[in-house]
């Protein structure tokens, strides 16, 4: 009898310099193996840009074309878009390829990218382009590593925007975190990120990629390493859910590539 693959298809877009930078970061990083975790898309009107980038396939976008720009979107669960938005055109591209997405009922999540004294934190046009979106702020990584060098700031953001991705696709992937779940968790929602490279929860908000403002969580996915043992998985989720409000909604999952980090959380609000 032969087994059918039972794994979920999940596709990363990156679009304009910084989304198809974080792209070619993925790429590279699963160089020598047959894949990553999701199928990587590098989308920019320039051909320049697409010659330096590494994606599985790249997509020259021009105006009054295909809306859906080649991109079979039924085939997957999730979409993650990665991008800069005030960057040129790059939020019309995710626009208009969320939308096509959205179309075929695949799940869509915006990583978005603020540089330090970009746009305004609250705008809706930008959020708003995606099922959830997850705000990633190079100036409040600079200003918490109390930094003077916004491009090594940047790389701190484009390095772990792609271990991020790599995480939470595998465990899309694998079916450890469902469709109904990160829905239940995003949606409508504006998320961050808070991380720990040792094991001791109450250190977990001293490294975030954007300002977290606590009270207003309402919903939270805690990763941890797969080897994680049931006690410490148990006493990590327990000691992180007091650190939030009590009327947030919270699950845990024990996943691939998590590592270095012992705790990630994708707080909403």
């Amino acid at each position: 009898m032969i087994e059918m693959s039972t794994s979920v298809n999940v596709a990363v877009i990156g679009c304009g310099l910084a989304g198809c930078g974080v792209v070619t970061i993925l790429k590279e990083s699963f160089s020598a193996l047959p894949s990553a975790p999701a199928f990587l898309i590098a989308v920019d009107d320039k051909a320049e840009v697409l010659e330096a980038a590494a994606a599985d396939q790249k997509v020259t976008v021009k105006p009054g074309e295909n809306s859906g720009a080649g991109v079979d979107f039924g085939q997957y669960e999730a979409v993650f878009f990665v991008l800069e938005p005030s960057e040129t055109s790059a939020l019309t591209w995710a626009q208009v390829l969320s939308s096509a997405a959205s179309e075929k009922k695949t799940y869509t999540i915006g990583f978005v990218i603020k540089p330090s004294g970009g746009w305004p934190e609250e705008d809706k046009d930008v959020f708003g382009s995606f099922d959830g979106s997850v705000l990633i702020d190079e100036g409040w990584v600079l200003q918490a590593r109390k930094g003077k060098d916004p491009e090594f700031a940047m790389r701190i953001v484009f390095n772990f925007i792609a271990h991020a991705l790599t995480f939470m696709s595998e465990a899309i992937r694998e079916g450890k975190l469902s469709r109904d779940a990160l829905y239940k968790s995003t949606f409508g929602k504006v998320s961050g990120f808070a991380a720990t490279s040792v094991s001791q929860p109450d250190t977990l908000f001293n490294m975030t990629m954007s300002k977290i403002d606590r009270p207003r969580v309402r919903s939270v996915i805690l990763f941890m390493p797969e080897d994680t043992d049931n006690i410490d998985a148990r006493r990590t989720f327990l000691q992180v859910a007091q650190t939030l409000p009590r009327s947030m909604e919270m699950i845990a999952l024990r996943v691939k590539y998590v590592e270095p980090f012992r705790i990630v959380a994708l707080l909403a609000a």
